[in-house]
């Protein structure tokens, strides 16, 4: 996998005109071809590059994702789970922190997964499935555990755990609100109204989950999302409020522009209206990666040291980071001081929500779908039971037909004896009589 960084320089002054640089930044560990055990490359090629919104790694209800035929889950159970061989680096290289789990660690996260507590992280069951889904080579991770990690973060930043500053990071479901608000910004721009749900972002009054408080373009300047693209693609976004500019870890050598022009339209909107008149600027963007190359770029390490190596090491490691999350009593106690949003109280849920909706209807009709091919199975099942009765059946006449021929030979033979004992009989009488005339006569 190639990972390049693809840079945007936005200027809002010259109505929507967009200038673009493509360079490649530290990229020499990451291969044209992904060498990850199960892996199917051929999941990212696709010839059209257009994002679809998408609630799940499902499918859109607009666009779903073809099912050509029900796969059967190779993942194998937690007690077949192995730790990743891959050797630590010997030179206190940062890379160990991508991938390294203590034993201990390990060992706890593999015993729960044999006997599964389902555990809350944000706003995240964290249950078999999902661990399963984390920890599995050749699965696409979704919205739950791509929202898990950035609660993780979010949680890591405020307690300040981790040393960068001045950064926020949205859940998966943020990319869609924007995406909606952008269809309504596009036919009417200068009368266009920012949503309230949205302000709540630019406010930190929102994720819910986590909630930080911090105003973008005052106490912000780096916002970090997960974004799901073209149906099978999980694409990291880091918007630079300060520099105007995103950067771009692309792993498919992909086309940005469609994915960052609904951010470069909305984004800069709610810094001006959240902001002081100070700080009231227009806003460039750029850039995109998978989970552990933003990790990469939040901790100011070198893209390169992510390789096909380490990957399943990596996924690992966000697997246990995510027991290890649910079981701290830090981590406890701020899921405790949850509040849902007035956007999530409300009654009219209408609005830019709707997707919870719509995700709903593709879980339900995703279960339909399966239902349905277990009804088909099952009516199939019921076929052969009924032809393999039918068979028995003929085969129980025959057998029937047999034992009546069995009974006739039999009694047939019995009559046969029957018959022989008495020529038997009459032909040593004849030999006695026979004998007596000779010997009187």
């Amino acid at each position: 996998m190639v990972c390049v960084s693809t840079t945007f320089n936005l200027n809002y002054s010259e109505a929507d005109d967009m200038g673009r640089r493509i360079g490649t930044q530290g990229v020499e560990g990451l291969s044209q071809t992904s060498y990850v055990p199960g892996f199917d490359p051929s999941q990212t090629k696709k010839e059209e590059d257009w994002w679809t919104p998408m609630t799940s790694v499902r499918g859109s209800v607009d666009n779903p994702v073809k099912k050509e035929k029900i796969e059967i889950n190779t993942t194998p159970p937690p007690s077949q789970w192995k730790k990743c061989d891959s050797p630590l680096p010997q030179d206190a290289s940062p890379q160990a922190s991508l991938y390294y789990i203590s034993e201990e660690s390990w060992k706890g996260f593999t015993e729960w997964a044999l006997n599964p507590i389902p555990l809350t992280i944000g706003p995240t069951c964290f249950n078999l499935p999902v661990a399963k889904r984390v920890v599995s080579a050749g699965k696409w991770l979704g919205n739950e555990e791509m929202d898990a990690v950035m609660f993780i973060w979010r949680v890591n930043n405020t307690l300040t755990r981790w040393a960068p500053r001045r950064v926020v990071f949205m859940r998966a479901m943020f990319c869609l609100q924007v995406d909606a608000a952008y269809k309504k910004f596009l036919p009417n721009k200068k009368a266009y109204q920012l949503p309230d749900i949205l302000l709540g972002y630019g406010r930190g009054e929102l994720p819910s989950h986590g909630q930080t408080d911090l105003v973008w373009g005052v106490d912000v300047d780096r916002l970090y999302f997960p974004l799901f693209v073209n149906g099978n693609h999980w694409i990291g976004v880091c918007v630079n409020i300060i520099e105007r500019k995103v950067e771009v870890f692309d792993c498919g050598r992909r086309k940005n522009r469609q994915y960052v022009e609904k951010f470069a339209a909305i984004i800069p909107r709610i810094v001006k209206a959240v902001g002081p008149p100070e700080r009231q600027k227009q806003l460039l963007l750029s850039s995109y990666s998978i989970v552990d190359h933003l990790e990469c770029s939040l901790l100011g390490l070198n893209v390169s040291l992510v390789d096909d190596e380490i990957f399943m090491g990596c996924r690992q490691k966000i697997g246990v980071d995510l027991w290890e999350a649910a079981h701290d009593p830090i981590f406890a106690e701020v899921m405790t001081r949850y509040v849902p949003s007035p956007w999530e109280r409300s009654e009219d849920k209408t609005h830019l929500f709707k997707w919870t909706d719509k995700s709903v209807v593709e879980e339900i009709e995703d279960f339909q779908d399966l239902f349905d091919v277990l009804l088909v199975d099952n009516s199939e099942f019921q076929k052969s039971v009924r032809a393999g009765e039918t068979m028995m059946k003929r085969h129980e006449s025959r057998i029937e037909e047999m034992e009546d021929a069995i009974a006739h030979c039999e009694e047939k033979t019995s009559e046969c004896i029957r018959e022989l004992r008495s020529i038997k009989a009459l032909f040593v009488c004849c030999l006695v009589m026979v004998f007596m005339y000779h010997t009187y006569a």
